[in-house]
């Protein structure tokens, strides 16, 4: 090969040009140190930085916010919002006291009214509620074994959490 002075240097030609070669126009490089060959095909200067598209990976984050989004939505449904509010059950406190390991709540022991006045059914067992206040606790352990009904208003939840007690029952107030 012989390199001709006339000709910039990013162009090489051969001692006998052919009829199969196609013509090349002379340019000048354009911006970013690239070399326009014609038909779409260009050269960078500056070898090793030429760096791949990546295609996938933008909806891969996307995927991984739904998928944790979906997750957060789950839980939350599952185990912080309530189910049943707002409702209510005449009982007989039996017994009120504090358990846990790492976190310490009130958890109580009734038996309900309705259960006691059922002459059909057989009594079965009590109910277990956590009451999460502790004033309300000792309202409740105030009542307890008295024999006088109280009506406790509660929530029910589809999940237990450790902080919020070991029932689905959660007491929030006393009537």
């Amino acid at each position: 090969m012989i390199i001709d002075d006339d000709k910039p240097d990013y162009f090489l030609a051969s001692d006998t040009e052919t009829e199969e070669t196609a013509p090349v126009t002379e340019q000048a490089p354009a911006a970013g140190n690239t070399i326009d060959f014609g038909a779409g095909h260009t050269v960078n200067d500056c070898a090793g930085s030429v760096k791949p598209r990546r295609r996938g990976h933008k909806w891969l984050w996307i995927a991984a916010l739904v998928c944790v989004a979906t997750l957060a939505g789950v839980f939350y449904l599952r185990y912080c919002s309530p189910y049943v509010t707002d409702a209510r059950m005449r009982a007989y406190i039996i017994n009120v006291d504090k358990r846990g390991l790492l976190f310490k709540t009130y958890e109580a022991e009734v038996v309900s009214e309705s259960a006691l006045a059922d002459t059909a059914r057989v009594y079965s067992r009590e109910h277990q509620m956590s009451v999460t206040d502790a004033a309300l606790a000792r309202r409740l352990q105030a009542v307890q074994g008295t024999g006088r009904p109280v009506t406790l208003l509660y929530e029910r939840y589809y999940g237990t959490l450790p902080w919020r007690g070991g029932s689905k029952y959660v007491v929030t107030g006393v009537e």
